[in-house]
């Protein structure tokens, strides 16, 4: 099965409350060849619950690039882009200008499984937190068999009124067997 999924734009969102937006959820089972490329996820403003546009797991190879995520804005979690399991590559995709308010974690890149996934190249800049209770990470890595970081850009974090003991990270890596991490 091979699954497309390029040239999309999801802008100019607005929900309030309680209210979750995933923009593109691509988690069919199976093992799929995906593509996943020059899609726009920009300008949403949140209430208080979670906001991620763009994921992509369950694949038997997948290639997800020059995507871009930007200007989001809530009380809320923010996760960028999101890798939970299959194998995937995660490459030249931009995330930026993603902003929260709340007593949470704001996220570029969230790889929370799988069994190979590489992130190259990628760009994520302009990650923030206002709340004293709330952090930012570009880059967590919390699972994964064997997980490839390299050659990121990341920078230009800011938790302003942070009270926490690990307010802001650029790379975050909690679990996973095999973690890479080089020239980032």
């Amino acid at each position: 099965v091979t699954e497309q999924n390029n040239n999309n734009n999801f802008s100019n969102i607005t929900v309030t409350a309680a209210t979750t937006i995933a923009g593109w959820r691509s988690t069919d089972g199976g093992s799929p060849t995906k593509t996943v490329t020059g899609n726009t996820f920009s300008n949403w403003t949140g209430g208080t619950s979670q906001l991620t546009g763009l994921a992509v797991s369950f694949s038997g190879s997948a290639n997800v690039s020059n995507n871009t995520v930007s200007n989001f804005n809530c009380a809320c979690t923010i996760v960028g882009l999101e890798s939970s399991s299959g194998t995937q590559t995660f490459v030249q995709n931009t995330v930026h200008t993603l902003s929260s308010s709340g007593a949470l974690v704001v996220t570029g890149l969230l790889n929370s499984g799988g069994t190979t996934q590489t992130h190259s190249r990628n760009k994520i800049y302009g990650l923030s937190n206002s709340n004293a209770g709330g952090s930012v990470s570009g880059i967590t890595v919390s699972a994964g068999t064997t997980v490839n970081l390299q050659n990121n850009l990341i920078g230009d974090f800011t938790t302003p009124a942070a009270n926490a003991a690990i307010p802001l990270t650029g790379i975050n890596v909690s679990g996973g067997t095999t973690v890479n991490v080089d020239f980032n």
